[in-house]
């Protein structure tokens, strides 16, 4: 069937899956869903070199209704581009994304086989807002990337690999609930690092720290199951560097390598009392116990453990931190 979209003077009304180009949209600036569809396409809106543009699904919900690989967008050299209030299901993927610019996706829901967003090319200035999303889905980055901000997200993981090309920087995360795990990655020596990283209000069953990282911080937070840093391979110096963990909840095992070369800072924290003693020693950590007597750059200072007459696992101070507790353990989001 022939598909005509209303075109009014600021906008364009679609209700199918329709290709957006600059030709699509003339000297209109957004495009709007107006009604909910199943989707037959292997890739329903692929977005080719857009400028200054707003896709808004209106809380409309596409179905993949195929069985082959599926995408919901392709969005390939655009630049200043917002994608909002969509609801899909059944699609392997919501995004992928290639030379982009600029690119903001928020309010999304849904359930996907695979990565929400995935995407191996270059990109910089990305905001992920508000995504409520299935535990098997996540956030998956396998290049270099600058200034990527995820914020009030619940998903199943979160990925960032960078690669053997550039340098990476700037990844901020911040009031989201992460399901399994943030895995943050890189092999590659110097110069091929990835700096600036800060997770904040946040909870995740696992956090993982894999080779060349710089300036990590952790910050008001909850780890259920396991902190990990591994060098991740023969490095000219000692890496990750400049861990920094801050009033964080920590339940289960901290996980390293190489303890003895990495520069790892507690502070202010809250342990398991199978953690840490009344002497600031983590005797759990993998493969020997520490404390900060014991390792030159390792500082624990003013961290505090469960008290054990009463059944919480943590001695918490104030009200603002059981506040803080609970609020990560509703999963920050009411619909």
């Amino acid at each position: 069937m022939f598909f005509c979209p209303s075109v009014f003077s600021d906008y364009i009304n679609i209700s199918e899956c329709t290709e957006i180009n600059n030709s699509f949209l003339g000297v209109v600036d957004e495009v709007r869903l107006n009604e909910s569809f199943n989707s037959t396409n292997n890739i329903c809106f692929p977005i080719n070199e857009v400028d200054n543009f707003t896709f808004d699904c209106n809380n409309n919900t596409i179905n993949s209704s195929i069985e082959t690989f599926t995408i919901l967008f392709d969005l390939e050299n655009v630049n200043n581009v917002i994608v909002r209030n969509c609801d899909a299901y059944n699609f392997n993927r919501a995004f992928i994304a290639g030379s982009s610019n600029n690119v903001t996706i928020e309010s999304f829901t849904g359930e996907y086989s695979g990565p929400f967003f995935s995407s191996s090319s270059y990109l910089s200035n990305f905001l992920f807002s508000n995504l409520l999303l299935s535990s098997d889905s996540g956030i998956s980055m396998s290049s270099y990337f600058d200034n990527f901000s995820l914020s009030n997200v619940k998903v199943g993981y979160i990925l960032f690999r960078g690669n053997n090309i550039g340098e990476s920087a700037n990844l901020l995360i911040k009031n989201s609930n992460i399901t399994n795990h943030i895995t943050i990655y890189q092999m590659i020596t110097a110069p091929r690092v990835i700096t600036n990283i800060e997770i904040i209000n946040s909870s995740m069953d696992n956090l993982n720290l894999i080779g060349d990282l710089r300036n990590f911080s952790l910050y008001n937070s909850i780890i259920y199951e396991e902190v990990s840093f591994d060098s991740a391979g023969t490095l000219t110096e000692p890496y990750p560097s400049d861990v920094i963990f801050t009033e964080n909840y920590f339940y289960s095992i901290i996980n390293s390598t190489n303890w003895s070369s990495t520069d790892v800072y507690f502070s202010g924290n809250y342990f398991n009392i199978s953690l840490i003693n009344s002497s600031g020693c983590i005797y759990e950590a993998m493969p020997l116990s520490f404390c900060d007597l014991a390792w030159n750059e390792l500082i624990i200072t003013t961290n505090q453990i469960s008290n054990t007459q009463t059944s919480s696992l943590f001695s918490l101070s104030s009200l603002s931190s059981l506040f803080v507790i609970i609020f990560l353990l509703l999963g920050f989001f009411f619909y």
